[in-house]
């Protein structure tokens, strides 16, 4: 597994990302789910804004699976994206930022969101 990662903020990394890290982290829907909103947003978004749309789109019932929604993505998706280093997770403010190492995800997000739109 080639995966070379470290701190994007420096402008001085270099992100590899293997075919193995891409497919895992595109393998669960909700995680896919989260790359498609994250992508569309400027800036770190908090983690609150980010499972109420999640829960939107999979329930369309903000109240009732937020909490059970953020949950996942903070111990399980969350963790995941952060170790291979395309989102920041910053847990003092519970906000998300893409990192640019994101960038490489893209055509596979892409062929990934066509994928969903036939499927739901």
């Amino acid at each position: 597994m080639n995966t070379d990662i470290r701190d994007d903020k420096q402008g001085s990394a270099r992100n590899e990302l293997s075919a193995e890290v891409i497919f895992d982290l595109l393998s669960i829907r909700r995680r896919r789910q989260a790359m498609y909103f994250l992508t569309d947003q400027v800036g770190a978004i908090s983690l609150y804004e980010l499972s109420d749309a999640l829960t939107v789109w999979e329930t369309g019932d903000r109240d009732r699976h937020r909490q059970r929604i953020a949950t996942g993505l903070y111990h399980r998706h969350l963790p995941k994206l952060v170790e291979a280093g395309v989102v920041e997770h910053d847990s003092e403010t519970d906000t998300i930022e893409l990192l640019p190492a994101a960038e490489r995800l893209q055509p596979y997000l892409d062929l990934a969101a066509r994928d969903d739109a036939r499927s739901a």
